[in-house]
């Protein structure tokens, strides 16, 4: 695993902000990350098997979060 692995990224409008979900393919499965704001947040989970999942369970995460 490398620090150069390259994110893909996603913005999405949630609650009047935006959010920034990124996602990076492994050797291993998708790992994500979401930024709220000043607020970031990792994926606690672990890996999941697709990017649709990681953009889930990311989404799932930063909703969550917002109420």
């Amino acid at each position: 695993m490398t620090e150069r692995t390259q994110w893909h990224e996603s913005t999405i409008p949630m609650d009047g902000q935006q959010i920034l979900i990124r996602t990076r393919h492994l050797p291993n499965g998708w790992d994500w990350q979401v930024r709220m704001g000043e607020e970031d947040l990792d994926n606690p989970a672990g890996l999941a098997d697709t990017q649709e999942r990681a953009i889930s369970a990311a989404l799932h995460e930063a909703a969550g979060r917002a109420i």
